[in-house]
């Protein structure tokens, strides 16, 4: 179980990729987070003429501060898992493709390529943060519809998170090997 750190640790090592990790983190917590509340944001924006523009910001920036207020409980820190576990996958998507054009038709580059995409073929971590959405009517907050709710989405994180790790964990020994070739990696 060495191989993902270590493959992280060596994509990360590489020029521009740690902003480039942040970049996609902070994308795909957006996303995260933004989703479930896009009927509430989208009820703010068009629909309340009251409210000043400093307080339609407010509220996004209210999501985001929720991650941090809120980090322990269960939903929130899966979601936070999840989105760096994402964040991760897709950067190493990213540079296998970019691997694969530079190799132009290695079939090893190109099987590598194709399992790192996984994720995003089988759409399993996209649908986990989706799952919240059902959550809409107030029925299901009441008793235990809340905490089947819950458990639900927790459970569907988990699953994104160990499909993601999955394919991070498909693509290291790949990701390894081209990483240690001096100047094949940033070519």
């Amino acid at each position: 179980m060495k191989r993902i750190p270590t493959a992280i640790a060596r994509l990360l090592s590489l020029p521009g990729e740690r902003g480039r990790f942040v970049y996609y983190w902070f994308l795909v917590l957006s996303f995260l987070l933004l989703v479930p509340n896009i009927a509430l944001i989208l009820e703010l924006t068009f629909n309340q003429p009251l409210l000043s523009p400093l307080d339609k910001l407010g509220f996004l920036t209210d999501i985001y501060a929720s991650v941090i207020r809120f980090f322990f409980e269960p939903v929130t820190f899966s979601i936070f898992i999840l989105s760096v576990v994402l964040a991760v996958n897709f950067q190493v998507i990213r540079f296998m493709r970019n691997v694969t054009k530079s190799t132009k038709g290695r079939v090893a580059g190109t099987l590598t390529m194709l399992i790192s995409s996984h994720c995003i073929a089988c759409g399993g971590s996209l649908l986990a943060p989706l799952i919240s959405l059902v959550g809409g009517t107030g029925g299901s907050y009441i008793g235990a519809g809340y905490s089947r709710l819950q458990m639900l989405t927790i459970g569907l994180n988990v699953l994104a998170i160990m499909i993601a790790l999955r394919s991070i964990y498909k693509a290291a020994p790949t990701l390894i090997r081209i990483t240690s070739i001096p100047n094949k990696a940033t070519a």
